[in-house]
């Protein structure tokens, strides 16, 4: 399966302008984007982020790997509270990974 392009397209939204990320896309890994950012899905190959854009908390999807993690570094940007769910893919490939993002002093709480 090819890598997503949602890792890059997150980072788009701090940056000045348009970025179009081209690949094939998985259709659940766009499940978590959206919301405040300038988001443009073309087609299941291309989306094009336009920033810079303010991101603000939400609940996001995080049941794939890589879009997973660019998802719960985006959160932890956010202004406000976001939840990331389920973590156990991203859990699965990044070992310690909440312990290791607590360290750099993330705050974060696992809820049932």
């Amino acid at each position: 399966m090819p890598t997503t392009p949602v890792p890059r397209a997150l980072l788009a939204a701090f940056a000045q302008g348009p970025l179009v990320a081209r690949q094939a896309l998985a259709p659940f890994t766009t499940f978590g984007i959206g919301g405040p950012a300038d988001w443009f899905l073309c087609d299941p190959h291309r989306i094009i982020v336009t920033g810079p854009t303010r991101l603000r908390g939400r609940t996001l999807d995080g049941r794939d790997l890589r879009s997973g993690m660019a998802l719960i570094a985006a959160a932890l940007a956010a202004e406000g509270e976001s939840a990331v769910r389920p973590l156990e893919t991203v859990e699965r490939g990044y070992a310690r990974v909440v312990e290791k993002l607590e360290s750099l002093g993330a705050r974060i709480a696992r809820v049932a």
